[in-house]
């Protein structure tokens, strides 16, 4: 019986250990922030489209975490004032609709984070000039009830931090 608690006591040890040694983040990936929205008041459908500032936003289709000309374009742009400012940085900030699980959600927006990093890397951005956030579902996307307002939740915001 001793040998038996003895046993079942190091298993859990054992346990343990392998949890934490597998919850480390990977080397080969900085770890995402996950934005968690400040608390406010639920807002108006005409609100939230009022919040989203397209100038600073790329756009994406419903399930999807590719960029089309516009979004493009709009990188190209961003993409220019970075490099002409190596010390300016921004935050990549993932969205998504709330259609499907939070899960899913905050799997489809960090892919989009990681695309739009990807095309700025592409365009001549240095990696140290960006962050990564994924905040998921829109905290007042349940506001939205038009196609407009939820095509606004899909999107990647570019947040200038200010350099160092």
């Amino acid at each position: 019986m001793k040998k038996l608690i003895v046993g079942l006591s190091m298993a859990g040890l054992l346990g343990c250990a392998a949890q934490q040694q597998s919850a480390a983040p990977s080397p080969a990936r900085e770890p995402v922030t996950t934005v968690q929205p400040a608390a406010q008041a639920e807002r108006t459908e005409k609100q939230v489209i009022a919040a989203v500032d397209t100038d600073y936003s790329v756009l994406f289709a419903r399930n999807s975490a590719s960029l089309d000309e516009a979004a493009t374009t709009l990188l190209r742009q961003h993409a220019e004032r970075l490099k002409a400012n190596p010390r300016q940085q921004v935050i990549l900030a993932g969205f998504s609709d709330s259609v499907g699980s939070r899960a899913y959600s905050l799997a489809l927006a960090d892919k989009r984070v990681t695309v739009v990093m990807a095309r700025l890397q592409e365009l001549g951005v240095a990696r140290k000039q960006m962050r990564r956030a994924v905040a998921g579902m829109e905290q007042n996307s349940q506001s939205c009830q038009s196609e407009e307002c939820m095509r606004l939740m899909r999107r990647v915001e570019i947040r200038y931090v200010n350099p160092r």
